[in-house]
């Protein structure tokens, strides 16, 4: 069942059924209200008739004198629904009722004792009748006094008024399913929409947007949708050219492979060639090798995989200084690393020396020669707190920036590809950073300067810390440590 079917049955039918049961309720209250205003009225009529006719026997008339008295308001009585009995000695003496009289009715108690019901109601033939009774004595004989009122113009109007109900119910149902059917396609409307856009977003209409009205829920989802749709269309842009510039990298290598290969299996092929044709195959085959394991790099750096283990800072500078010296010295930059003298980290050495290679790399190739890389590493409480690398070199634009660590993408499109300039450096820094719980950030000015700032949990590591110190007071080195890394880093 659709969302608008869903709103109109639900709404509909609660409409009519409250409608129906708030009239019921108000024609019953009705009914219950006018019959007790009737039983007190016949009761107040009984009071007044019987006491005429004590007061006309009073008088010294006799019986017969008596039933010629009431006939003189039967008909002001019948016109009303009235009607009397009179019983003397229990026998019915004067009726103008002139319908099966009912026997007198009793209440019976818990003690077995039963009491006369002065007042009582009585389904005859189709119609029910109120029965007012009360009794005097006079000369030693027992009149028996009955007021009968007819009740059925009472339930005919309660009749009546359900009628009416139920026809206004029809009427009030007719329209609501009207206004209500209109009233949920407004509604769903927007939702179907989103929903046919969705499924055209699926078949990649990239382009689709949905307007956007009003201020409410279905706006805001709608606003969310083209915000969806426009990071989806940026998220693919940067897909297909991530996938354009790794089929560059992977073609240029394999077509000279492949060149140089054909050469090789030519006789005519001298020993210089040769051997020329073999460095550049074994050159190309370690580059195509270097592009895949960073590719693998890259995909495999999850949290669950990491190593983390404590680290002195300094330690780790130095061997990425050492890794990236040569080409820091085959370019004539001079690199420059300040602090990290007692500072520690938990880190997964391999990964985390991974990125200072990567970032001090590409510090090297921004600068020029005879430039200068500053390297600074500052601690909070002997915690790791941050590493600082600024090179001073050609800079970046501030359109560029934002996508320096995207996979693939170089800000210097005319950077050789013999410097490795793959763009997958930065990538992997941001994962590996990510992964640790960190973040890294980049600053720049063109022709002045590029910053790169790796921040650390600083004070993750003082409370991993603590908890090893705890771990080796109470002699459980291994379980403590367990249970806080595995604490802190979820």
């Amino acid at each position: 069942m659709k969302l608008w079917q869903k709103i109109f049955l639900g709404s509909f039918v609660t409409s009519v059924v409250l409608f129906l049961l708030c009239g019921f309720i108000i024609v019953v209250t009705d009914l219950h209200y006018t019959l007790e205003e009737e039983i007190a009225r016949t009761e107040r009529y009984q009071e007044i008739y019987e006491e005429k006719a004590r007061a006309f026997l009073g008088a010294g008339r006799t019986d017969k004198e008596l039933f010629r008295y009431l006939d003189g308001f039967r008909e002001t009585l019948a016109s009303d629904g009235r009607y009397i009995h009179l019983k003397i000695d229990g026998e019915l003496v004067y009726d103008t009722f002139r319908k099966f009289p009912p026997e007198p009715r009793y209440t019976t108690y818990n003690d077995g004792a039963a009491a006369f019901t002065p007042s009582y109601m009585k389904d005859i033939e189709d119609s029910r009748y109120l029965y007012q009774s009360d009794a005097f004595v006079w000369n030693n004989r027992s009149y028996g006094f009955t007021l009968i009122k007819d009740l059925s113009q009472i339930y005919a109007s309660c009749n009546r008024q359900l009628t009416l109900l139920f026809s206004l119910c029809m009427l009030q149902g007719l329209l609501l399913a009207v206004v209500m059917f209109l009233v949920s396609k407004g509604i769903t409307a927007p939702i179907e929409r989103l929903n046919r856009a969705a499924q055209l977003l699926a078949k990649e209409s990239i382009a689709i947007r949905l307007p956007v009205e009003g201020e409410d829920e279905i706006s805001e989802l709608s606003e969310n949708f083209n915000y969806m749709a426009q990071e989806i269309s940026r998220s693919i842009e940067d897909y297909k050219q991530m996938v354009g510039n790794l089929t560059h990298e992977i073609k240029t290598p394999l077509t000279s492979i492949i060149g140089y290969a054909e050469l090789l299996q030519d006789e005519r092929c001298g020993e210089a060639l040769r051997r020329q044709a073999l460095e550049y195959i074994v050159g190309e085959g370690r580059r195509l090798h270097s592009i895949t394991r960073k590719i693998v790099h890259l995909s495999r750096i999850r949290p669950e995989l990491l190593s983390m283990e404590r680290h002195d800072v300094r330690p780790l500078l130095e061997t990425a200084l050492m890794a990236t010296g040569p080409k820091a010295k085959g370019k004539g930059v001079e690199v420059r690393c300040c602090g990290g003298q007692g500072v520690y980290c938990y880190a997964d050495r391999e990964l985390l020396i991974t990125t200072l290679e990567n970032v001090l790399d590409n510090a090297i190739k921004a600068s020029c020669e005879g430039g200068v890389v500053e390297v600074e590493a500052t601690g909070k409480q002997g915690a790791l707190k941050s590493i600082t690398v600024t090179d001073h070199g050609v800079g970046i634009s501030p359109e560029e920036l934002k996508k320096i660590d995207q996979p693939f993408y170089t800000a210097d499109k005319s950077r050789s590809r013999s410097e490795d300039g793959l763009g997958l450096g930065l990538s992997i820094c941001k994962a590996v950073m990510q992964c640790h719980g960190g973040e890294i950030s980049f600053s720049s000015e063109l022709g002045v300067y590029t910053r790169v700032e790796l921040s650390f949990p600083a004070a993750r590591y003082r409370a991993m810390e603590s908890g090893v110190r705890q771990a080796e007071a109470v002699d459980t080195p291994s379980a403590a440590w367990d249970y806080n890394l595995l604490r802190l880093l979820n």
